[in-house]
C-alpha cells in the first residue's frame, strides 16, 4: 500500500464534482437565461396588464373610482415591468 496521495485521490477523472464551466459556456448560459427572461417576462407582464385593464373596466362600470385607480396603477406597473424585461438583456450584454 502506497502513501502517495495521487493514487488515492484522482481529481482528473473525478465524476462526483462537475467541471468548472469555461467562459464561453458561462456566456452561453447567461444568454439563454436572458432570452428566457425576455421572452416569458414580457409575455406574462403584458398578459397581467391586459387582465388588470379588464378588471379596471369592470370596476369603472360599477362606479368604484378607488378600485379603478388601484387597478390602473397595477396595469401601468405591469407595463413598466414588461418594458424592463424587454430592455434588460440589452443593458446586461453591454457590460459583458
Amino acid at each position: 500500500m502506497s502513501n502517495d496521495m495521487s493514487e488515492r485521490i484522482d481529481l482528473k477523472n473525478d465524476t462526483i464534482f462537475p467541471a468548472i464551466p469555461s467562459d464561453k459556456q458561462m456566456e452561453g448560459y447567461l444568454f439563454d437565461l436572458l432570452s428566457f427572461l425576455q421572452q416569458w417576462g414580457v409575455l406574462f407582464a403584458v398578459i397581467a396588464a391586459i387582465v388588470c385593464l379588464v378588471i379596471r373596466y369592470l370596476f369603472k362600470i360599477r362606479k368604484n373610482p378607488q378600485l379603478v385607480r388601484v387597478w390602473t396603477f397595477f396595469a401601468f406597473g405591469s407595463v413598466f415591468i414588461a418594458v424592463f424585461f424587454a430592455i434588460l438583456p440589452y443593458v446586461i450584454v453591454r457590460f459583458i
